[in-house]
């Protein structure tokens, strides 16, 4: 069996990976110049700038299978966040890692004591049972689940918007609550934190475990056309497969389906003296 995989993002590769391990040979058609997508570290002036802001977050079961984190020289942050309100900024941390910082977490004026009492147990609630029972529950907004646990408007507002926003691109919490909760029992239960060498090292890394001659870059796919795939200036590749990894709006080009639209989002980055 052979399968065409159109994509070298994070999920092309990952997709090519599972594939290898069972057998099963594949190759992949990238448009770019490289591995990555969206994963993928640049060099500009001696600097190197992922592309948007990216942290990878430990607890996630795949990381645990596919990647090698000691090779990747993880760099970690502190377990927490450091909210600025009104020109000061303010430490909101894990009691239970950072114990010297609960006096300051209890003094932000991200919402009450109550509202911060309400974080620890929706956090427990998030730990609790497997990530599979988790995915399992009754599903709503993001919003509509921190109204039911009676957060204020001010915590929400001042605490869960920002966060979220950076970390789904959901200023208005609307998306899936099943999501929000996983990615705050993620945020909880492992460490997060960047490549010594940007985020672009990831996919780098599982490029290297794929066999030679796998990646094919600068061939972008312009159609699929059943189990075949036409490559820009006519060539047409057979498999038995055909694997469409790349993002919304190019799979509903390729594939002649509606465009399920994206989140665009800009990344300004600044240099400052060590």
């Amino acid at each position: 069996m052979s399968v065409a995989i159109i994509g070298a993002g994070l999920a092309g590769l990952a997709c090519a990976r599972t594939l290898a391990q069972h057998g099963i040979d594949s190759q992949i058609f990238e448009s770019s110049d490289g591995v990555g997508g969206r994963v993928r570290t640049d060099e500009v002036d001696g600097y190197r700038l992922d592309r948007g802001f990216q942290i990878l977050l430990t607890a996630y079961p795949e990381v645990g299978r596919s990647l090698e984190l000691d090779a990747l020289e993880m760099r970690y942050f502190e377990r927490g966040a450091v909210v600025r309100i009104s020109g000061e900024n303010f430490h909101v941390a894990d009691p239970l890692s950072n114990p010297h910082l609960l006096f300051q977490t209890m003094r932000a004026p991200i919402g009450s004591i109550s509202d911060k009492l309400r974080l620890l147990a929706l956090v427990a609630s998030a730990r609790r049972g497997s990530v599979n029972d988790l995915l399992h529950r009754s599903d709503t907004s993001t919003l509509d689940l921190l109204n039911k646990r009676r957060f204020s408007k001010r915590m929400i507002q001042n605490f869960w918007q920002p966060l979220f926003s950076g970390i789904q691109l959901d200023p208005d919490l609307e998306v899936s609550s099943l999501r929000f909760l996983l990615i705050l029992r993620m945020l909880a239960s492992g460490a997060s934190g960047v490549p010594a060498r940007g985020m672009g090292e990831i996919t780098k890394q599982l490029a290297s475990l794929l066999a030679p001659g796998t990646i094919h870059l600068e061939a972008p796919a312009v159609a699929v056309s059943g189990s075949h795939v036409i490559i820009d200036g006519g060539t047409t590749i057979a498999a038995d497969a055909v694997v469409v990894a790349t993002d919304g709006p190019s799979a509903s080009r390729l594939l002649d389906i509606p465009d399920p639209g994206s989140r665009s989002t800009s990344c300004i980055w600044f240099s400052a003296d060590a």
